[in-house]
């Protein structure tokens, strides 16, 4: 339906574009004749709509000429706008203040191609078709009888190809609230403009009554310059939903079923719909069971979508925030989807800024668009790793080496950034992610806030592992010093990637745990303290986290390196701890008296064998949730021994943290223990073959005989 488009090279730069606008092309009002759909600037069509044309104006100018100057039967009192566009196609919408039909005029490098809406009616969605990828197309509106003034031209834009570079916008709350003034959305609005995305991602709450159709024009009249050069993808907020009243989906056709999917430049986008999932929201609409779930996960799981570079999810109620209420539910249900689907970003909309990382997906909260801004407590147990309390929007650039995402306060200042490499699915850049790793440990510190800084990092399942060694105080105080002890408990999330960089940074083994490094250098033994606190003050401080070795690379060597020979001498180096040579020692008593009472040893050998197999595979599997519980942990480590300890807890990482050795390193984990109770197998053997019955015990034996 449409004539074929070149590609202009510089189109991507708003600056090398040379597009004119309509009125300065002479774009003449399109006409039809039986249905058919008239195109191109060619004299042909001229022939066929010149004289009805200059009929149609010379009568109405006589009509009016008699009175006072033209009054304009009609009116465009909404848009116009994008709602959706492809590599081929995009919709134009606007709103008549009375039903008409409409025409709308695209300007291609072969011609003008006029596009039809025959139907008289208010709201108008026109398809228009045949397009070409990445590219800007100028259109323009117009309606019978009525002078639009230019009001109803714009630019439309399509889909850009896999590997092209784009911008798009994010924000979010974009309702005036309680300042009931939209000074700071229209700002916003006219930065976002100036840089010409492709399209914008609303996060929802964009209007503060969603029932009301004066809000919905007024918050298109502040978007007036985005929403003539970009696609707008929205999501619903609680004040659009309006307890089911919002007119937001009749403009908006994609919202009527709440979630939808779209793709842009090899990228994909999902946006869902959880409006009010912590209050009058009902789960069956967002939790496993619900169609939304079941739709994201068959999704997500389609192999051009696990290929993309990038996948993206946006919805308006935070999954994590730490100023302000989380989803618990989504937390349960669509956190561990996100994750196992590789999702690498996650949109949601609150009164602030705020990023954070969980479980290698990144959630930004973008909810400065204009409402009230809110700053709450910060949760104990779940930091942010950027935050601000300033009006804004996000500012995404995606090229063929991955993407970029700014905060962008009102002023133009760059509240946060983040840059995310095209690895399909591999991890953020280590600086990126190990920049704010202080926040994710306790810190303690030896002397008196001395300049000289000595730091040691710590990594334990414990939070105390070494804080209270005596070998600081000292160190502080000979060394005119302070040390800065980071303690890093390996249960918190994202702290094992931490001590993969640490290791890749040092080049230390990951034998035992404790796992401490000072300076440059991890310790093999805590005796080595104080002369490594020493060179640590006499060479420059060296940032542990500045490896440049990636984390899959480091997981990959980490747990490649488990091998089912060192696993089994381990289990066998269990059996002889102090720990394991107990169990022997009442293992061995407890079959010697079932000998000697002539009881059956084989029988009660292999119950006590089976319930010590059952009780060490599930040590093994919640190793570090069961020792916190434990009163003597400290006791039961060393039984334990410190290399068995680290390696069992690399294993169960390489479970947890890495699918390509999750088979392998439940396989050690049983080799370890069967292997752990050979000693055992063995004092039975030599107890079923060398300890008899006790002479009284036979004797009564022969009497009952």
């Amino acid at each position: 339906m449409s004539a074929p488009a070149t590609t202009n090279e510089n189109e991507n730069d708003p600056g090398a574009q040379r597009v004119m606008p309509l009125r300065k092309l002479g774009v003449r009002q399109p006409a039809k004749a039986d249905g058919v759909i008239f195109r191109g600037s060619s004299s042909e069509h001229m022939k066929k709509t010149v004289c009805p044309s200059v009929l149609f104006a010379l009568s109405f100018w006589a009509a009016s000429a008699q009175g006072s100057p033209a009054a304009t039967p009609n009116d465009l009192v909404l848009g116009p706008y994008v709602p959706s566009a492809t590599q081929e196609s995009a919709v134009v919408a606007f709103e008549l203040a009375q039903p008409a039909s409409a025409t709308v005029t695209v300007k291609t490098d072969g011609g003008d191609v006029a596009y039809q809406s025959e139907r008289p009616q208010t709201l108008h969605f026109v398809t228009i078709a045949g397009l070409q990828p990445g590219r800007a197309y100028e259109y323009a509106i117009s309606v019978p009888a009525t002078d639009l003034d230019g009001r109803g031209e714009g630019l439309l834009k399509t889909a850009s190809l896999p590997g092209e570079s784009f911008t798009f916008t994010v924000i979010g709350d974009t309702r005036p609230g309680e300042n009931r003034v939209t000074v700071h959305h229209a700002g916003l609005a006219e930065q976002m403009a100036l840089l010409d995305p492709a399209f914008s991602l609303f996060l929802g709450d964009l209007v503060d009554d969603g029932r009301d159709p004066g809000e919905l024009r007024a918050f298109f009249d502040v978007e007036k310059d985005v929403r003539k050069r970009a696609v707008l993808f929205p999501v619903l907020g609680d004040n659009d939903y309006a307890d089911g009243q919002g007119l937001l989906p009749r403009y908006f056709p994609n919202l009527k079923k709440g979630y939808y999917s779209f793709e842009w430049g090899g990228v994909y986008f999902f946006a869902l719909h959880a409006w009010d999932t912590k209050g009058r929201q009902s789960g069956s609409e967002f939790d496993e069971t619900s169609e939304q779930f079941r739709w994201l996960a068959s999704e997500l799981a389609k192999p051009q979508v696990q290929k993309a570079p990038f996948r993206v999810v946006f919805l308006h109620d935070p999954v994590f925030i730490s100023r302000g209420r989380a989803s618990r539910l989504l937390q349960e249900t669509l956190a561990p989807l996100f994750e196992a689907s590789r999702v690498d970003l996650v949109f949601a909309s609150w009164h602030l800024y705020e990023r954070s990382r969980v479980k290698r997906v990144n959630y930004v909260i973008s909810g400065g668009g204009g409402a009230e801004l809110l700053w709450g407590t910060p949760n104990p147990d779940f930091k942010a790793i950027a935050e601000a309390k300033r009006y804004h929007f996000c500012r995404v650039d995606v090229g063929a080496g991955g993407l970029t995402l700014r905060a962008i306060a009102q002023d133009g200042t760059v509240l946060d950034q983040i840059s995310l490499a095209t690895n399909l699915g591999d991890d953020t850049r280590d600086e990126e992610a190990l920049r704010f790793a202080s926040r994710m440990a306790r810190l303690t510190t030896y002397g008196d806030n001395k300049k000289l800084v000595v730091p040691v990092y710590v990594f334990d399942a414990r939070e105390d592992a070494i804080a209270s060694n005596t070998a600081f105080v000292e160190a502080a105080r000979s060394l005119d010093a302070t040390i800065a002890v980071y303690a890093f408990n390996l249960r918190k999330r994202d702290v094992f990637d931490l001590l993969l960089l640490a290791k890749g940074a040092t080049g230390g083994q990951l034998e035992r745990l404790p796992a401490v490094f000072v300076g440059a250098r991890q310790l093999t033994d805590l005796e080595e303290l104080p002369k490594a606190l020493e060179e640590a003050a006499r060479s420059p401080r060296i940032d542990l986290f500045n490896g440049k070795s990636t984390l899959s690379e480091l997981r990959a060597s980490t747990f490649g390196a488990l091998r089912a020979l060192p696993v089994a001498m381990n289990g066998l180096r269990r059996s002889l701890t102090v720990g394991g040579f107990l169990w022997l020692l009442g293992f061995a008593s407890l079959l010697i008296f079932q000998a000697r009472r002539g009881g059956k040893v084989i029988k009660t050998g292999g119950v006590a064998l089976g319930g010590a197999l059952l009780i060490c595979t599930m040590w093994d599997l919640f190793y570090f949730d069961i020792i916190k519980m434990v009163p003597a942990a400290d006791l039961l480590a060393t039984m334990l021994g410190p290399r068995d300890s680290a390696l069992v807890f690399f294993e169960i990482q390489a479970m947890l943290s890495e699918p390509s050795f999750r088979g392998s390193a439940l396989m050690y984990l049983t080799l370890r223990t069967s292997v752990s109770l050979l000693p055992a197998i063995a004092v039975m053997a030599f107890v079923k073959m060398f300890v008899r019955p006790s002479r009284s015990t036979e004797n009564v034996k022969a009497h009952a005989s």
